[in-house]
C-alpha cells in the first residue's frame, strides 16, 4: 500500500447517478479522497452530467481506506474493489492526474472527441453530419465529410457541433 496509489472500485451496473456514487464512498470511506470520472454542473435550472467513462471510481490508497473495503453494504452503488490474483488492484497517482486532464479535455471540447461522429448546427456545413478528425487549441475541430463520393475536410468551431 502506497500513499500515491488509488484503489479501483467498481461500480453497480446501470448506477450512472453521480450523487449516488458520491454517497455510496463517502458512506463507506468518510472523508477519504475520491475521484469520480463524471463531472456534474449545475446550469440554471438544468444538471448537467459529462462522463468520462462508466463502472469506475478511485479511492486514495490509505490504511484508513483499505479498512473500510471490508465495509461496503450489498446495496450500495459500490460492488467493492477491483481484484484480480486475490490483489486489491490500484492505480498510479499520475494514472488519476491523467484521467482528470482528460474529463477537463472532454469539458472544454464540448463532449467532442477525435473519431466522434458530429452534426454541424451552423453555418455553411449546417445538417451535415462528420467524422472529427483532430481537436486543436483554438476550439475548433477538422472535420471529414463524406458527400457524393467525394471526401472534404473542414475546420468548424466546436461551439457548432454536436456529437451524435
Amino acid at each position: 500500500m502506497a500513499e500515491n496509489r488509488w484503489i479501483i472500485l467498481q461500480i453497480r451496473e446501470n448506477v450512472s447517478d453521480y450523487f449516488e456514487i458520491e454517497n455510496s464512498i463517502k458512506e463507506v470511506f468518510g472523508d477519504s479522497e475520491y475521484f469520480i470520472p463524471i463531472h456534474y454542473q449545475k446550469m440554471g435550472s438544468y444538471d448537467c452530467f459529462n462522463t468520462l467513462f462508466d463502472g469506475y471510481a478511485f479511492v486514495k490508497d490509505t490504511p484508513k481506506s483499505r479498512e473500510a473495503l471490508s465495509c461496503i453494504p450489498f446495496s450500495g452503488a459500490l460492488v467493492g474493489p477491483l481484484v484480480s490474483s486475490n490483489k486489491v488492484q490500484t492505480l498510479e497517482h499520475s494514472v488519476i492526474v491523467d484521467f482528470r486532464k482528460q474529463l477537463q479535455s472532454f469539458l472544454r471540447n464540448h463532449g467532442i472527441i477525435e473519431g466522434n461522429t458530429v452534426l454541424v448546427l451552423d453555418g455553411m456545413f449546417e445538417s451535415l453530419k462528420g467524422e472529427v478528425i483532430s481537436i486543436d487549441d483554438e476550439k475548433k475541430a477538422t472535420v471529414r465529410f463524406v458527400r457524393l463520393s467525394r471526401e472534404f475536410i473542414a475546420p468548424i468551431p466546436l461551439s457548432s457541433l454536436r456529437a451524435t
